[in-house]
């Protein structure tokens, strides 16, 4: 009787355990930063309207290299095993992306 209750056990302890076993990893994988891409997109689009590209050439250039290296090395980033990601490259240049974007836009 004994070992019945103990496969019993066993047998509802591992399907209860399993999904909270998925939401602790999931929980621990490195988010990619979203925001500040967000904001950095919203800031490059921003200073194309005013028409950075035209009255302000260097820095609005400066912006899209900084954007597009912030896209390159989250694809890059991508590529590598999910607990190991470092996603502080991409939040640089997104950052760097948006104030050059700002003071484009500004100029």
């Amino acid at each position: 009787m004994k070992k019945s209750w103990k496969k019993i056990l066993i047998l509802i302890s591992v399907p209860v355990s399993i999904p909270f076993l998925i939401l602790l990893l999931i929980h621990l994988a490195p988010q990619p930063p979203i925001a500040a891409m967000e904001r950095a997109r919203h800031k490059l689009s921003l200073a194309g309207t005013e028409k950075a590209d035209t009255y302000s050439k260097k820095l609005y250039t400066e912006a899209k290299v900084f954007y597009d290296s912030a896209m390159v090395n989250w694809q890059r980033e991508n590529k590598t095993f999910l607990y190991v990601r470092n996603y502080d490259k991409v939040a640089k240049f997104a950052e760097l992306s948006a104030k050059k974007s700002i003071e484009a836009a500004e100029n």
